[in-house]
Formats: C-alpha cells, sequence, structure tokens
C-alpha cells in the first residue's frame, strides 16, 4: 500500500486536469499518476532514510501519516505527472509549489521540522544508512 494516495494527489490538481491524465492511461500502459506518486516517494526515501526510518512512517495509513510529509510528497508528485504533459498546477503554475517543496524537505533533512515527528533511524539498525545528500537527487526529473 502506498503512502501517498490519489485522493491526496486530487488536493493539488484541477478535475480536468486529473482527467487529461487518466484520458493519457486508456492509451497507454504508462499510468502518470501512480509512477508520480511513486516517484515522490522514493526521492523523499532517498533524501531522508540516513537519518530517518521512512519505511516506518511509509507504513502508516489514513490519518495516521504525517500531513506535512504528504503535502511535501504530494507537490513532488504533481511536478512529476504535470510535466508528462506539460500542464501547470490549479495555481497556474508548476515551479513555485515544487520550489517549495524542496525547501520543505530540506528543513526536514536537516533536521529543523519533523524531527520530533517522523521516526528516526537507530544505531542499530539493520538497514543500509545513506549518509547525507548528493547532488545526484537533485533534480529529480
Amino acid at each position: 500500500m502506498a503512502y501517498i494516495t490519489e485522493t491526496d494527489i486530487r488536493l493539488y490538481l484541477t478535475e480536468a486536469q486529473i482527467s487529461t491524465i487518466k484520458r493519457a492511461n486508456e492509451t497507454s500502459p504508462i499510468d502518470h499518476l501512480a509512477n508520480a506518486m511513486r516517484s515522490a516517494e522514493g526521492y523523499v526515501k532517498d533524501r531522508l532514510s540516513y537519518k530517518y526510518d521512512i519505511e516506518a512512517e511509509y507504513a502508516k495509513t489514513g490519518s495516521d501519516r504525517n500531513p506535512t510529509l504528504l503535502e511535501v510528497l504530494a507537490r513532488i508528485a504533481v511536478r512529476k505527472a504535470l510535466m508528462a504533459f506539460d500542464m501547470v498546477d490549479r495555481n497556474g503554475n508548476r515551479e513555485a509549489d515544487y520550489e517549495e517543496a524542496k525547501e520543505q524537505l530540506e528543513r526536514i533533512e536537516k533536521g529543523a521540522m519533523l524531527s520530533d515527528v517522523l521516526p528516526k533511524n537507530t544505531p542499530d539498525s539493520s538497514k543500509t544508512i545513506q549518509w547525507g545528500y548528493t547532488e545526484k537527487l537533485d533534480p529529480i526529473y
């Protein structure tokens, strides 16, 4: 089960945009919305998993999910979905929401935001921990 859902994404897209994305799926095996959501989840996981137990956070569902992290994921996913069709977001742009999401993600990564909410990785964790941020992760498209 995905952490972010289509319902979460619909807060940032118009019905016409959703319709365009869905209509494209009828003629193509590519599900652009699902791909965009997976891409956003992967990007955020790559950026934060060295510090936070993102797998534990992603296991949450419904109202247990963190609304700020959902917002960041949705904004990144929306940009990815809209880029496939060269569309702009509900407010008539594409980059402003994405840039704000990246800034929020950077604050989370630095521990200035959500550090008391997201589960931290522990030193005895058996997970492979990626230490730090690399330029290779940005931009995501």
